[in-house]
């Protein structure tokens, strides 16, 4: 039978809940009090957490001080921050430098001088677009390169034509053989021009006199006319010809100081036999111009130059082939240019025309070969590793990991492409600009290169696809001819859009938009992928012209670095952004300036000082929670809940001791006194930023000694007290935690214990009430029965 559910007696009217609560309120007297003294010392050891995050921050403020890194912060400026802006690093070397500031980067661009009606209208043009990475055709030695590496002396050189003018050339900034080249022809002073072609600088008086010899002298002790090869030149002549400067290679080739060799031309094949040249201008005048003794592309040029014609040569737009101008004015005859052999076509300016001008074909220098890094590939920017599989015309394949494969040159990949068995040689293409796959397996599938696993080297190196027909060494082969280029066919049907997007859809090289002129009609124009030096590129189109010319070249950022002891270095950069590690200069070129900009490294105590006043902040606001956990107001008999607290009392007596006793064993400084740190009336940490940056001005590494000792310093003592009160062994502050949690875990395991024996006692006292309702209720049905009985009636 169920319990009644009931909280008044249905035969007594007894409250029967209420008093069993009341009973048990009596009875939880004992756990109530557990329950409260468990908040009290929750409560504590929120505080305790509190102090300890408290103490930490000291610490981690005190560490910052022994890091000897700290005292090595440098302050750094620039005389001319619209030019340069510098910051340096940490421990730098304290000093002044000069900063020239040469030239700023640029981004290579080109843009088609042929203007279009519209940008989609078919343009009609049948033919190719060739983009190259490189093949360019000036050169120009680096003085650092001569006298075996050793350079030239920075300095001055006397030179004297023959009519007796004389000139002091200042060559220290000069870092190039056409740098001095162009110190000495563009000085006003004096008729003399200076060339250099192949091993030697060569003097010319233009003076048309003979007072005077042509003489060259060194200015002061310096060694730089000795270092050029001119030193004691004096001839009675007005060719003088200096010592050479460079002697052939252990490959026995010879190294130009000026010109790019023709033996490099033509993809590495050089250009043959060279004769002469025919040229007729369209005034009808003209000249044969020997060009069988040139050794080098500049040698061919000064020769046409040479020939009294009213014409200029140099290199094109491009510098990957001649330009040629007509400036007789005339118009009764064709500008011609002819051999009796192919001279005029090896050097790409057989012409005759009508025009002007003349732009040469592309030379092919060849720039990449066997010893090329393969980091110097792809603008500059290397080969992504990754691998690809190559796979012959007669099905076999194979991969190739660069990842795992640790190759670094270009003869290092041909071989191992060559080595895997497979029907296809690798070879340095026609151009001299990368690496030709041939097939040589002959099978009746087609020879395929495939980049694997999301990689892109196969791409980068111009191998993604499939092996067409190609003219290698006179004859037809299936092949695919990769390199440092590249190359978009053009149709009929094409519009300047469709080139457009054809150029971009390759994603090598150039990026192509098309502009629109004031005039309403619209020009290609390319812009490299990559910037500075790296990213410049020439254009050649077969079968149309597009009248390509360069916009912007793309040229490094320059600056010359000169330190405290006089030594200069030249610095160049993709991006004007240049990382120094000698000086710890970081520096950023926004423009040229016309002097030096002066940067200047000092010692920057304004670091030590915020250090030390995070110190302060961190241990003033460690103290204002110490003194609200453990205040009394007799007035109000309130107290915090650390009042009395040992913990409390030994962090405020530890700390107080440390920062204001001796600190022996730091070298001279022997308290934080003497820093500027010292504790007030308050308790409270202050400091002294004048007397604490004066000390660092004085001898900063004292102050560093003093701080960063190992053991003994400051900061290490800090560290110490602070293990002592929060360390994980045995810190007070945790081992108070550990003890609270071990009272508030029994405590609640008693509560619990509590609970349960007082749920019993509810238990049974209603069961006891119910019981003794349901006993009075028997009870009175018992005396309603006993009323209810009459007595019994006897007849007589």
């Amino acid at each position: 039978m169920g319990r009644i559910q009931t909280s008044i007696g249905l035969i007594t009217g007894t409250d029967i809940q209420g008093t069993v609560d009341q009973l048990i309120d009596l009875s939880g007297i004992p756990r109530d009090r557990l329950v409260a003294r468990n908040e009290t010392l929750n409560q504590q050891q929120e505080a305790i957490s509190q102090l300890t995050a408290s103490v930490i921050a000291v610490q981690l403020s005190g560490d910052r001080l022994a890091e000897s890194s700290l005292f090595q912060t440098r302050k750094d400026a620039s005389s001319n921050e619209a030019a340069l802006s510098v910051s340096s690093s940490q421990g730098a070397p304290l000093g002044e430098y000069q900063v020239a500031t040469k030239q700023l980067a640029a981004t290579h661009a080109a843009s088609s001088r042929v203007r279009f009606e519209s940008v989609d209208a078919a343009l009609e043009l049948e033919g190719q677009i060739r983009v190259r990475n490189g093949g360019y055709l000036k050169h120009s030695m680096a003085l650092s390169e001569l006298n075996a590496g050793l350079g030239v002396q920075r300095g001055s050189i006397r030179v004297t034509d023959r009519s007796g003018a004389s000139a002091d050339i200042d060559l220290s900034e000069a870092r190039t053989i056409d740098d001095v080249l162009a110190a000495i022809n563009d000085h006003p002073d004096v008729a003399v021009r200076a060339s250099a072609d192949r091993d030697r600088i060569t003097l010319t008086d233009l003076s048309g006199e003979a007072v005077s010899n042509l003489r060259v002298e060194e200015i002061g002790e310096g060694e730089t006319a000795a270092d050029l090869g001119l030193y004691g030149l004096d001839a009675a002549a007005d060719v003088a010809a200096g010592a050479d400067l460079t002697p052939p290679g252990e490959d026995g080739r010879q190294t130009y100081l000026h010109g790019v060799a023709l033996s490099q031309l033509g993809g590495g094949q050089g250009l043959g036999e060279l004769t002469s040249l025919d040229i007729t201008l369209r005034d009808g005048s003209s000249a044969t111009v020997d060009v069988s003794a040139a050794d080098t592309i500049q040698q061919v040029l000064e020769a046409i130059n040479a020939s009294g014609l009213d014409l200029v040569a140099k290199l094109d737009d491009s510098q990957t082939g001649l330009r040629i101008r007509d400036l007789s004015g005339g118009s009764a005859n064709n500008f011609t240019i002819a051999s009796a052999d192919e001279t005029a076509q090896r050097l790409g300016i057989a012409t005759d025309s009508e025009s002007t001008i003349l732009d040469g074909a592309h030379l092919g220098r060849q720039w990449v070969d066997a010893d090329t890094p393969l980091s110097q590939l792809n603008q500059g920017r290397g080969l992504t590793p990754g691998s690809f599989k190559l796979t012959d015309s007669a099905g076999a394949s194979s991969a190739i990991n660069l990842k795992f494969a640790g190759l670094e040159t270009v003869g290092e990949l041909i071989d191992e492409v060559n080595s895997l068995g497979l029907g296809i040689e690798a070879r340095i293409n026609a151009h001299g600009d990368g690496i030709t796959l041939v097939d040589t397996a002959d099978g009746a599938g087609v020879m395929t290169v495939e980049n694997t696993d999301g990689a892109v080297a196969a791409s980068e190196l111009g191998w993604a696809g499939e092996a067409v027909e190609v003219t290698i060494d006179g004859e037809t082969k299936k092949a695919i001819e990769g390199g440092e280029f590249l190359s978009v066919d053009v149709t009929a049907e094409d519009t300047l859009e469709s080139i457009a997007e054809k150029i971009n859809a390759a994603d090598r090289y150039v990026k192509a938009t098309i502009v629109t002129t004031e005039d309403g009609t619209h020009s290609l124009q390319l812009s490299s992928r990559q910037g500075g030096q790296m990213g410049r590129f020439s254009i050649d189109t077969s079968g149309f012209d597009l009248a390509m010319q360069t916009t912007s070249t793309g040229q490094d950022a320059e600056v010359l670095l000169t330190d405290q002891t006089g030594s200069t270095r030249k610095l160049t950069s993709l991006d004007g952004v240049f990382e120094d590690d000698s000086s710890g200069l970081s520096m950023t070129l926004k423009a040229l300036s016309d002097s030096p900009v002066t940067v200047t490294v000092e010692e920057n105590p304004k670091a030590v000082v915020d250090a030390a006043k995070t110190l302060v902040k961190q241990y003033n606001l460690m103290k204002e929670k110490l003194d609200s956990l453990t205040f009394y107001d007799a007035a109000n008999d309130s107290y915090g809940l650390l009042f009395g607290s040992t913990e409390a009392l030994r962090i405020d007596s530890g700390y107080s001791r440390l920062l204001s006793g001796v600190m022996r064993g730091n070298g001279d400084i022997r308290s934080l006194a003497e820093v500027g740190l010292r504790l007030n009336d308050k308790g409270q940490m202050e400091l002294d930023e004048k007397k604490l940056t004066a000390r660092l001005e004085e001898d900063v590494a004292a102050v560093e000694q003093f701080f960063t000792t190992e053991e003994t310093g400051a900061a290490a003592k800090l560290s110490a007290l602070a293990d002592r009160l929060v360390g994980v062994d045995n810190g007070m502050l945790l081992s108070r935690t550990t003890a609270l949690s071990s009272r508030i875990e029994r405590n609640s395991e008693r509560i619990d214990a509590l609970n349960t024996r007082l749920e019993n006692e509810r238990e049974r006292l209603l069961k006891q009430f119910y019981d003794m309702e349901a006993a009075i209720s028997k009870l009175q049905s018992n005396q309603q029965y006993v009323t209810g009985i009459q007595p019994l009636s006897y007849s007589s």
